[in-house]
């Protein structure tokens, strides 16, 4: 019975720490949006993230700190595919927001996914 209990909590935390990460991806695909709304381009990228200090105004107007994938990664995802990792493509007229999910959360199944400007993939 315990073992039944510990393996029902594992999963309802895996499930809560997917659900955050879509939440958190979502959150940077808007201040990403209003971003470009702005500057008429997507940020550069520094350190695999967008870039703080570029753009008039900043990407840090628009999110004051750019969240973290939750951890430990889920499912599986690796360590290093558990980190949101952020590209500007096209001379800023897109970006790859990369992330991996453990299980499913609504109609996104379990694996690595890509954000652009065109939607969740």
């Amino acid at each position: 019975m315990k073992d039944i209990l510990n393996e029902i909590q594992t999963t309802q935390l895996s499930a809560s720490r997917d659900a955050m990460r879509v939440a958190d991806i979502r959150q940077i695909q808007v201040a990403l949006e209003l971003f470009y709304n702005d500057n008429k381009r997507y940020p550069k990228a520094e350190n695999s993230q967008p870039a703080a200090s570029d753009g008039k105004p900043t990407f840090s107007y628009y999110v004051a700190s750019i969240p973290q994938a939750p951890e430990p990664a889920d499912g599986s995802c690796s360590s290093d595919q558990n980190k949101f990792v952020y590209t500007q493509v096209n001379n800023g007229t897109d970006y790859s927001l990369g992330f991996c999910l453990g299980q499913a959360v609504g109609s996104y199944t379990a694996g690595p996914h890509t954000a652009s400007a065109s939607g969740i993939k």
